[in-house]
This record gives structure tokens, C-alpha cells and sequence, in this order.
């Protein structure tokens, strides 16, 4: 006979209530006591969850600018490309298709377009089968830490540092004026209008791309 059942048997209404008592106790502790381990567990939980909440943190604002400067911008072009610009009206109003169809004729019609297709690939050509094998060469000359490679290092990455705008303006500012300083210290006389020039524009562009 166990323990409980000698005191409960020879004792009264006192006994019963204690063990009363005891059986609801250990009813609660069953129930919501944790097991062994579970305070690590919440601890690595609790970690966890921290790690998460710190990521987002971080994330929201780049991802924010993301969507909204990239995502959206896109989104936007891609409607753009459906609408056409009333003129009368000042808003744009639903195209459909008819930019597109539009498009397809002056292809057929005007024979600058096949100038202009001839000429994208062309700049394709030039920037798959020679810039990009030139840039690799750069960042392996820059891994390598080779001599001048800081300078390399500064010309390589500045294109990506500086707005296309400000590059643009330099380059033109170039052709402009910088060289004919260069074209007056030789006396060679007036630089050719390259940008302008119908015979050198688009030279002058390929060159710029490199």
C-alpha cells in the first residue's frame, strides 16, 4: 500500500484536502511546466526571430527604393508604350496597340529606321565581342594587383560612380573644347564638329562607348 493511501486511509477530511491540493498541483505543472530544454530552445527561438526582425531592417529601405525607382519606373514604360500623348487634352490617353503597329510601318516606310537597326547592332556587336572581354581584362589586371592598378581601379569603376549625365557632358565638353586646345597647340586648326557631323557621329559614339 503506498504512502497516500495509509494517510488518507487512517486520517481525515485534513488529509484528503492536502492531497487534493497535490493532485492539482501537479495537474498545473504537467500542463505548463516546460520540459527539459525548452528554455535553450526559446532562447534560439527568441534569437532567431531577432536575426529576422534585424534583416528586414535592413533590407526595407533598399528594397523600398527598389521597387519604387526600378520596379515602378519600369512598370510605368511599359504603360507608356500602350499610351500616346494628346496634345490638345495634355494627358495621355489609351493607345492600345497602335504605337506598336505605328513602329512596324515606319520600318517599312522610313529608311532611317534600317539606319538605326544596322547601328544597334553594331554598338551589340562591339560592346559583347570587345568591351566586355576589356573589362574582364581590367578587373583580372586590377585582381592581380599589377602595377597602376589603383588607377585602373579609379578609371574602371568611375563610369559607375558618376551620373551617365555628368560622363556625357564631359566627353562632349571634350570634343568641344578640350580638344581644340589641343588642335590650337599643334596648329592644326578648327576641331571637326565630330557629334554634329552626319559622316562622324556615329563613330564618335562608338568611340564613346569604349
Amino acid at each position: 500500500m503506498s504512502r497516500r493511501q495509509k494517510e488518507t486511509n487512517g486520517s481525515g477530511w485534513r488529509e484528503k484536502l492536502k492531497w487534493g491540493v497535490y493532485d492539482v498541483q501537479c495537474a498545473l505543472h504537467k500542463k505548463f511546466s516546460r520540459p527539459a530544454g525548452s528554455k535553450k530552445t526559446a532562447t534560439l527561438r527568441k534569437s532567431r526571430v531577432n536575426e529576422i526582425l534585424f534583416i528586414i531592417a535592413v533590407l526595407i529601405f533598399p528594397l523600398t527604393i527598389f521597387g519604387v525607382f526600378y520596379v515602378g519606373v519600369n512598370i510605368n514604360s511599359i504603360l507608356l508604350a500602350f499610351q500616346e500623348y494628346d496634345i490638345r487634352t495634355g494627358e495621355y490617353i489609351w493607345s492600345g496597340f497602335g504605337n506598336f503597329a505605328e513602329f512596324f510601318e515606319m520600318l517599312k516606310t522610313e529608311s532611317f529606321m534600317g539606319h538605326a537597326w544596322v547601328n544597334t547592332v553594331i554598338l551589340f556587336v562591339i560592346n559583347l565581342a570587345i568591351n566586355l572581354p576589356f573589362h574582364i581584362l581590367n578587373a583580372y589586371y586590377v585582381y592581380k594587383k599589377n602595377p597602376l592598378f589603383k588607377t585602373f581601379r579609379i578609371l574602371l569603376f568611375l563610369p559607375s560612380i558618376l551620373s551617365s549625365v555628368i560622363t556625357v557632358t564631359m566627353f562632349k565638353y571634350f570634343l568641344v573644347y578640350g580638344l581644340q586646345d589641343i588642335y590650337d597647340l599643334f596648329g592644326l586648326g578648327t576641331v571637326p564638329n565630330y557629334i554634329y557631323d552626319p559622316e562622324t557621329g556615329f563613330s564618335t559614339i562608338v568611340a564613346y562607348s569604349f
